[in-house]
């Protein structure tokens, strides 16, 4: 009679995996439009022949979130993979980054982020300054984000199509240009 022990078991199971062919994955099929309603970030696809339409990111949420940045309401937008808006994203974290200097470094200020500066009111941090999605389409991308500043309504943004998204990256670069040469 032969007997097998639990490692002669688990070596028969190991050379089995390695005798079976590797199955090949299903092609990347990202969805158009994706929303995490807890995350309060929206996500859109141009879907186009060739894959590589235009991409927006959306931020939402409020600046009592943990690792945050006063950046609320920021957003990234790409056209056939080039960038048109970006976030200059975060610098090399140090022991200040998580002191009570946090806010005084560019990083984490949100003038040093692709958000809306409306009345020259920067964001600060707290619960009190939030961007929320209130409504979301996940067959169109068309979006409601309410921006809030101290309790405040400062701004309802809404977007039903890619065209009034170049529209608005048009108008922010413009608005941004102008300001740099006055």
């Amino acid at each position: 009679m032969l007997a097998f022990s639990l490692a002669d078991a688990q070596s028969y199971r190991f050379w089995a995996n390695l005798a079976e062919p590797i199955p090949t994955p299903a092609p990347f099929a990202p969805e158009e439009h994706t929303f995490f309603d807890d995350l309060q970030i929206a996500v859109s696809r141009e879907m186009t022949d060739d894959g590589v339409g235009m991409f927006l990111a959306l931020k939402g949420g409020n600046n009592a979130e943990s690792h945050n940045h006063n950046d609320v309401g920021q957003f990234i937008l790409f056209d056939r993979g080039c960038p048109i808006i970006m976030d200059a994203g975060v610098e090399q974290y140090c022991r200040d980054t998580f002191s009570s200097k946090r806010y005084t470094l560019w990083a984490m200020r949100g003038n040093y982020h692709n958000i809306a500066n409306i009345n020259d009111i920067e964001q600060q941090p707290g619960g009190q300054y939030r961007a929320q999605v209130l409504s979301y389409n996940g067959e169109t991308g068309a979006l409601t984000l309410e921006l809030k500043m101290a309790g405040e309504l400062l701004r309802t943004l809404i977007v039903n199509k890619w065209s009034e998204l170049l529209l608005l990256g048009t108008i922010i670069l413009l608005h941004a240009a102008l300001t740099l040469l006055i």
